[in-house]
């Protein structure tokens, strides 16, 4: 995918089939510049699990 970086930026040089779309709208930073910034502090805690996140790459 890194022939592509010049029109999709750093996605290209993800290892990930999704990543998160900054569209300036739903998501207006990448959420790690966002977190960087202060967005989460007013969390307290976030709990979840991604138990079948990664099983679309084993789907045969």
């Amino acid at each position: 995918m890194r022939q592509y970086a010049e029109s999709w930026g750093s996605f290209a040089y993800t290892l990930t089939t999704f990543s998160p779309v900054v569209d300036g709208e739903v998501l207006p930073e990448a959420p790690w510049q966002a977190l960087a910034g202060g967005a989460g502090r007013d969390v307290d805690l976030i709990i979840g699990h991604n138990r079948h996140e990664y099983r679309l790459r084993h789907l045969r």
